[in-house]
C-alpha cells in the first residue's frame, strides 16, 4: 500500500470518527461509546498489522526494545481508549486520574524513546 493510500484511509477514519463523536456530543445519535472508537481501533489494528508487515521485510529492522515499545505502547493506547468508554457509558464515578493512567504512560514512554533516538542519532 502506498504511502497516498496509506494517508487517505488514516485521514477517512478519523474524520468518521470526528463526525460519529460530534454527532454524540450533540445528541443526535445513541450509539454507544464502543462504537464510536470502533473507527480508531480499526486505525490501531491497522498500524499494528503494518507494523508487524515491515517486521517482516527484511529493510525494517526493529530490535528487541523497540517491538515491545510500539506493541506495549499500542496496548497502553487501547486500555486508556476502553477505560474512558467505560467511563463514558457505565461508571461516571470512575475517577478521571485512574483512566488517564494509562495514556501518561504511554506518553512517558514515547518520549523516553523519542529523546533516546534524539540523543542516539546526534552522536553519528
Amino acid at each position: 500500500m502506498r504511502l497516498s493510500h496509506r494517508s487517505l484511509f488514516v485521514s477517512l477514519l478519523i474524520t468518521v470518527f470526528l463526525i460519529i463523536l460530534l454527532g454524540k456530543i450533540d445528541g443526535r445519535s445513541n450509539w454507544t461509546w464502543f462504537s464510536i472508537f470502533t473507527p480508531i481501533w480499526i486505525l490501531d489494528l491497522f498500524t499494528y498489522l503494518l507494523y508487524y508487515a515491515r517486521q517482516r521485510t527484511t529493510e525494517f529492522y526493529y530490535d528487541f526494545k523497540s517491538k515491545h515499545i510500539i506493541i506495549g505502547s499500542i496496548i497502553l493506547k487501547l486500555i486508556f481508549q476502553c477505560l474512558l468508554c467505560v467511563k463514558l457509558e457505565y461508571f461516571e464515578s470512575l475517577s478521571l486520574f485512574i483512566v488517564f493512567i494509562p495514556l501518561w504512560i504511554f506518553l512517558i514512554i514515547i518520549s523516553v524513546n523519542v529523546f533516546r533516538e534524539m540523543i542516539i542519532n546526534d552522536e553519528d
